[in-house]
This record gives C-alpha cells, sequence and structure tokens, in this order.
C-alpha cells in the first residue's frame, strides 16, 4: 500500500513497503518551476500530466512505467518516459493538438482516458479522449467558456458522465461520455454561487471543495 506520494518536476516518490520507488523526470527537462498535477493509472502504466508554463516546454502529457508492477527499483530509465500519444500531438500554438493539460480522468471500466486541455490565450480549451490501447486520438470537444481557471477532471462511470471545474465563474461542466456534450451549472450554498474547485465521485455522490 502506498502511503504518501510527493509530487515534483523532476522526481515523484512512492513511500511503499519495504522501500522507496522513485521516477527519474529530469530528463524530459520540464521548466524548474513546473508542476505535475494530475496522475492516472491504467494496469501497469501511469500517465502524468504538467501544465505548460511557456512555448519551450515540449511536453505536457507523457506516459511512465509503474514502478511496483514493472519491478523497478531506484531510478527509472529514461528511455521509458515519453510523450503520449507524440512529440506531434502537442505542438504549442497548435490548437488542433493538446495545448496545456491540467487533469486527467482514466475510464476503468474501458481503455480511454480524457484529459482536460485548458489551451492557451491562442486556443480554446477542450476536453480530449485517448486510446491508450492503441495510444492514439479518439475524438475531442472544444470548450466555448473562458480557459483561464479550469481545475478538475472527474469520471463518474457509473452514470457515465464527467465533471469539470470552472472556478473563474463558479460554474461546473457535466459532459454525456457518449458525444461529450455539456451543460454548464451554478452550485449553489445558503444562495451563494460559490466557485468550484476540486472534485471526487463516490457510491454516486459528487463532492467538491470551494
Amino acid at each position: 500500500m502506498f502511503h504518501q506520494v510527493i509530487l515534483s518536476p523532476f522526481l515523484l516518490l512512492f513511500f511503499a513497503a519495504p522501500g522507496i520507488l522513485c521516477w527519474n523526470l529530469a530528463t524530459l527537462k520540464l521548466p524548474p518551476d513546473a508542476i505535475v498535477k494530475d496522475i492516472a493509472i491504467h494496469k501497469a502504466r501511469a500517465f502524468l500530466v504538467a501544465p505548460r508554463l511557456n512555448r519551450n516546454q515540449n511536453v505536457t502529457l507523457f506516459e511512465v512505467p509503474w514502478p511496483e508492477l514493472s519491478n523497478l527499483t531506484g531510478y527509472a530509465s529514461p528511455k521509458l518516459f515519453k510523450p503520449f500519444p507524440s512529440f506531434e500531438s502537442q505542438i504549442p500554438g497548435d490548437c488542433n493538438c493538446l495545448q496545456s493539460g491540467v487533469s486527467l480522468a482514466m475510464d476503468s471500466k474501458s481503455k480511454y482516458l480524457y484529459v482536460l486541455d485548458t489551451g492557451s490565450k491562442k486556443c480554446y480549451a477542450k476536453l480530449i479522449l485517448y486510446d491508450v490501447w492503441f495510444s492514439n486520438f479518439v475524438k475531442q470537444k472544444v470548450l466555448s467558456i473562458d480557459n483561464r481557471h479550469l481545475n478538475s477532471l472527474i469520471l463518474d462511470s457509473a452514470s457515465d458522465s464527467l465533471f469539470l471545474s470552472d472556478a473563474g465563474d463558479c460554474s461546473l461542466l457535466v459532459l454525456r461520455t457518449a458525444d461529450l456534450e455539456y451543460t454548464q451549472l451554478y452550485p449553489r450554498y445558503n444562495e451563494y454561487i460559490v466557485p468550484v474547485l476540486t472534485l471526487a465521485v463516490c457510491n454516486g455522490l459528487l463532492y467538491m471543495t470551494s
């Protein structure tokens, strides 16, 4: 059982009995102030996302081997770290490509990875769907909303729904996995609209921080 995870652009440490397993991310050449913001797991594979800080950051979504299941000890080989699905899918300034990933959701019932892309000054935000079995793009949904404060993405497999938080205008987007069409809601507490930050789903209930 994992006890704690420390996130850093250079090193991810997994404290597990009987020792420590490590990912050395320095070979990805992320900026010194980059933040590994989310992680998604599919079998023996792990996908990490680091929001793009500038055009010199050439990768925002990447795949790494899962240390425990790969029987890796110490630092994993740099060759095992790679952009997902490719460098060509993450070209800065190309609005058809992934610009700045901030949150991930893996469908445990299938082979699909959802990525929340905040876009850029030039590009709209979008939700991108990838097939992790074949490591390719499936489809995307452009989100015609302010992209500056998009924060969290969560999948509820029971209802086949995605929930996306926008702390900027205090809204919650609810998307159908079938077609990625969405409805924008404004959660209230004591009659006041509240900003939605982090999301979680458990037993059919949606939890959020504000």
